[in-house]
């Protein structure tokens, strides 16, 4: 046991003896994970492992199964809402919703309710004046999915073909998604956020950065309704 918990970057000196009730809601979390790598175990399953802990447990946590990847061949899988920390680890991630697969991968959720627009379309104005326009939905209160490969991003005002919509925001977050190289963005518009990745050679072409005015363009018809 000792060996497990210092796989997981805890002293055995020090908390071997300790009750549950003395540990730390990161702390408790390493010791559970310490108590699964002790078996060296075929498939470890992670349900929601950085759920209420620091930035300094989840690293460790991420280490830790890692490891036990690489040193004992052990199968990952993860359940957790942390993408980003998903995205780090797994080879490949699996989008559910509302427990069913998302057959259209990850997607950006949009909660109605919907009201009829211009030109066929549906719409919804968000906090900041803007309207988020959708394909019809079977119900005005119906849950929109976007997909992430539907958004085209620019610096500039897009021309629009037909049944297409664009929508203005602030980038929140770039980061670099190690599977596929490409960059995985977060973009802040109103109470809203939308992600999506740009493949490598768009962003190598556009000066991007955090706090950056940008543009995102989808086609209406790629909205999925749940």
């Amino acid at each position: 046991m000792a060996d497990a918990l210092s796989l997981v970057g805890l002293s055995a000196e020090e908390f071997a003896g300790r009750s549950w009730y003395q540990l730390s809601g990161g702390e408790a979390q390493r010791v559970a994970l310490a108590a699964r790598l002790v078996l060296r175990p075929n498939v470890l399953l992670l349900d929601e492992p950085t759920a209420s802990v620091d930035a300094a447990s989840a690293q460790q946590i991420k280490a830790s199964a890692l490891k036990a990847c690489r040193e004992w061949g052990t199968a990952l899988i993860v359940a957790s809402h942390d993408w980003h920390w998903v995205h780090e680890i797994c080879n490949s991630v699996i989008p559910m919703f509302n427990g069913k697969v998302m057959e259209n991968g990850i997607g950006n959720i949009l909660f109605g309710p919907w009201r009829p627009g211009s030109g066929g379309c549906w719409e919804k104005v968000i906090e900041d004046g803007q309207v988020v326009r959708v394909s019809e939905p079977h119900s005005r209160i119906a849950i929109a999915v976007i997909p992430q490969d539907s958004f085209f991003l620019s610096l500039d005002k897009p021309q629009l073909k037909p049944q297409e919509h664009f929508l203005q925001g602030v980038l929140a977050l770039l980061a670099l998604e190690p599977s596929s190289g490409s960059i995985q963005a977060t973009l802040r518009i109103a109470d809203l956020s939308f992600t999506f990745q740009i493949p490598n050679n768009d962003a190598q072409k556009m000066p991007l950065f955090p706090g950056q005015k940008v543009y995102i363009t989808y086609p209406v018809s790629a909205v999925v309704w749940y």
